[in-house]
C-alpha cells in the first residue's frame, strides 16, 4: 500500500512576517481651531489628578487626533485605547489564568490601568460604557491607583494617567452621577471660519502627502512644548510651590455657588486647575486671573441647569498657546481624522509586566494552591442587558395639529417619561413631521418636561414617516447595554409603511386616528411591525 505524503510535505516553511511601520501621528503644536481642546489637554497632562478630560463635539472636530498627539508630548508615555466592548477584568486586570493552571499559583494579570500609568489613557464614546466601568476608571484617574480585591487577589498598583473621554451627545448623555465626576469638560462646535477651515484643510493635506516633511516643520515647537510641559509636571509635584492667596479661594467659592454646584469637587478642581495654569505659565503663585481663564472648562458640566453661567476667560487671556503654534492665516494648522493615526515614539501598549511602581500583595505572594484544577475555574456569565432605552417617536404632523392630536399625545407622552423615570431607565425623543426629523432629546435618564420639546415642525405639511424610523434605529443601535424599545405616536396619515428596526428590541404603536372615517393605517403598521398596539384612549404602558 502506497502511504500519502504529509499534507504539508515540500511546503516551505512560513516566512517570518515583516515589520510594518505605524502611521505617524500629527503634531499636537500643529492642531487648530479647537484652543480650548488644547488648553484642556495641557492642564490634565501637567496634573492628571485632576480627573480627566470630557471633550463633547460632532465627528470631525480633532477629538482623537488631540489626546493621541498628546501623548506623544510626554517623555516614555504610552497611549491606551479602552474598547467599548472591555469587560471589567480587562479594564482593571485580573487572575493569569495560564499561570494559574500551570503553576498552581496565584498571579495578577495586569489589566489596560496597568499599561496606561505614566500615558494616556483614551476612552472614545465613553458615554456608551457600562457604568461599573466609568467608575473604576474614574475611581483610577482620581486617585492615581487601581485596587483589585477579587477572584481570591488583593492587589494594588499605580494608574496615575491622564484620562481623555470623547462622546457625541446625540449618541447618548452620560450619567450625572459619572459626569460629575469628570475634572474639565470642553464642548467642541465645528469651524465656522472660512479662511480658518481652509488653513485646516490645507494643513491636513501637507501632512498626509509628506508626513516626514510635516512633522520636521513642527520639531521645534513640538521639542519646545514637550520641554514647557515637563518643566509644569515637575513644579506641580513641589511641595510648598506655587501658592494661592486667599484672594483665589475666594473667588473659586464664589464661581462656584453662583454655579450652584453640588457638592465641594468642582471647588478642588478649580482651584487644582488655576495651579496647574499657573505652572504652565511659569508663575510663582496661583492668581485670580489663573481662576478666570479655567472657570469655564470646570463649570461647564458641573454647574445646574438655569444658574449663572460660567463666564468665559478674561479679555486679552487666551489658553495656553503652544510655543511656535502657527498662525491662523498660514498652512501650518491642522487637524485631522484619528482613523489613519495610532502612535509614534509612544511605548508599547502591549507590552508587558506590571505597571511601574506597582506592588503586588497577593494572598501569598504568590498563593501555592495545591490541587488547582480546570474544573475549579469558573466562567462569568454574561452581563444582563443594564435597564432600557425608550426611544419615543412623535409625529408632529399637520394633521396630528389640526386634530387636536398632538395635544392628547403630549399627555400620553409625558405619562411614558414618568414611568420610565420610576423604572430608571433611559429616553430619546425624536419628532417628525412636514419636511424633517428632529431630535429633542437625545438619550439620557428621564429628565423634566418642557414643552418645547413636542413643537410643530414645520415645512409643510409631510410625515416623513421612513426617516423618523430611520432615525430611531440609528439612536436604538447606540443602546449598548440596553434593551431598546421603539414607540411610535402616530395618526398614521401617511402611505409609508417602514420596516421594523432590527434595534428595537420592543415596539410599541400609540394610535391617534380619532376621525369618524379612520383609515388604520397605524394598526396594520403594528400588525407588520408584530408590536404592542394601543388606542388614544387605552391605558399606555409597560
Amino acid at each position: 500500500m502506497t502511504s500519502l505524503a504529509p499534507l504539508n510535505a515540500g511546503a516551505s516553511a512560513p516566512e517570518k512576517p515583516v515589520p510594518v511601520a505605524l502611521p505617524a501621528l500629527f503634531p499636537f503644536s500643529a492642531i487648530a481651531g479647537q484652543p480650548l481642546l488644547v488648553q484642556a489637554l495641557l492642564l490634565a497632562a501637567i496634573d492628571p489628578a485632576l480627573g480627566g478630560v470630557l471633550v463633547e463635539g460632532p465627528r470631525g472636530t480633532a477629538k482623537s487626533t488631540a489626546a493621541r498627539a498628546l501623548a506623544e508630548l510626554i517623555e516614555g508615555a504610552p497611549f491606551v485605547t479602552l474598547p467599548l466592548g472591555a469587560s471589567l477584568e480587562h479594564l482593571v486586570g485580573t487572575l493569569d489564568l495560564g499561570q494559574a493552571m500551570a503553576g498552581h499559583t496565584v498571579v495578577f494579570a495586569p489589566g489596560l490601568l496597568a499599561r496606561a500609568h505614566g500615558g494616556v489613557l483614551y476612552v472614545d464614546e465613553i458615554n456608551l460604557l457600562p457604568d461599573a466601568l466609568v467608575d473604576a476608571l474614574l475611581d483610577a484617574a482620581a486617585s492615581g491607583v487601581n485596587s483589585v480585591e477579587r477572584d481570591g487577589i488583593s492587589h494594588r498598583h499605580a494608574a496615575r494617567f491622564v484620562l481623555v473621554g470623547t462622546m457625541n451627545p446625540e449618541e447618548g448623555a452620560l450619567r450625572p452621577q459619572l459626569l460629575d465626576r469628570m475634572g474639565l469638560c470642553v464642548r467642541l462646535g465645528n469651524v465656522s471660519d472660512a479662511a480658518e477651515r481652509q488653513a485646516i484643510v490645507r494643513s491636513r493635506l501637507a501632512f498626509d502627502l509628506d508626513p516626514t516633511a510635516f512633522r520636521e516643520r513642527f520639531a521645534g515647537a513640538q521639542a519646545d512644548l514637550a520641554q514647557r510641559l515637563r518643566t509644569a509636571r515637575e513644579r506641580i509635584g513641589q511641595t510648598g510651590a506655587l501658592p494661592w492667596p486667599d484672594a483665589v479661594l475666594a473667588m473659586v467659592s464664589q464661581r462656584c455657588i453662583a454655579a450652584e454646584v453640588d457638592g465641594l469637587r468642582a471647588d478642588l478642581v478649580m482651584l487644582r486647575t488655576a495651579r496647574a495654569l499657573a505652572a504652565w505659565e511659569g508663575s510663582a503663585a496661583v492668581q485670580p486671573e489663573h481662576v478666570d481663564q479655567v472657570a469655564q472648562l470646570v463649570l461647564l458640566h458641573h454647574r445646574r441647569a438655569g444658574s449663572e453661567a460660567a463666564l468665559p476667560p478674561a479679555p486679552g487671556m487666551t489658553p495656553p498657546k503652544p510655543p511656535g503654534a502657527a498662525d491662523p492665516q498660514n498652512d501650518g494648522r491642522g487637524q485631522g481624522d484619528a482613523s489613519a493615526q495610532n502612535k509614534s515614539a509612544i511605548a508599547d501598549v502591549n507590552a508587558e509586566g506590571p505597571a511601574p511602581g506597582s506592588t503586588a500583595t497577593h494572598a501569598g505572594d504568590p498563593v501555592q494552591t495545591a490541587g488547582l484544577q480546570r474544573e475549579h475555574l469558573r466562567r462569568q456569565p454574561a452581563q444582563a442587558l443594564m435597564g432600557r432605552l425608550h426611544c419615543f417617536v412623535l409625529d408632529c404632523s399637520a394633521s396630528m395639529v389640526g386634530s387636536g392630536a398632538l395635544a392628547r399625545a403630549k399627555g400620553v407622552l409625558l405619562a411614558l417619561m414618568q414611568e420610565a423615570y420610576r423604572e430608571r431607565d433611559d429616553v430619546a425623543l425624536l419628532c417628525f413631521g412636514g419636511n424633517g426629523v428632529q431630535l429633542r432629546v437625545s438619550p439620557q435618564r428621564a429628565p423634566a418636561w418642557s414643552d418645547a420639546w413636542v413643537a410643530p415642525i414645520g415645512g409643510g405639511g409631510g410625515t416623513p414617516l421612513d426617516r423618523a424610523v430611520a432615525h430611531a434605529a440609528q439612536v436604538l443601535h447606540g443602546a449598548r447595554g440596553r434593551e431598546g424599545w421603539l414607540w411610535l405616536l402616530t395618526d398614521g396619515r401617511t402611505r409609508e409603511q417602514p420596516g421594523r428596526p432590527a434595534s428595537a428590541h420592543t415596539a410599541c404603536v400609540v394610535d391617534f386616528d380619532t376621525a369618524r372615517l379612520t383609515l388604520h393605517r397605524a394598526e396594520r403598521l403594528a400588525q407588520h411591525w408584530q408590536a404592542h398596539y394601543w388606542t388614544a384612549d387605552d391605558g399606555v404602558g409597560w
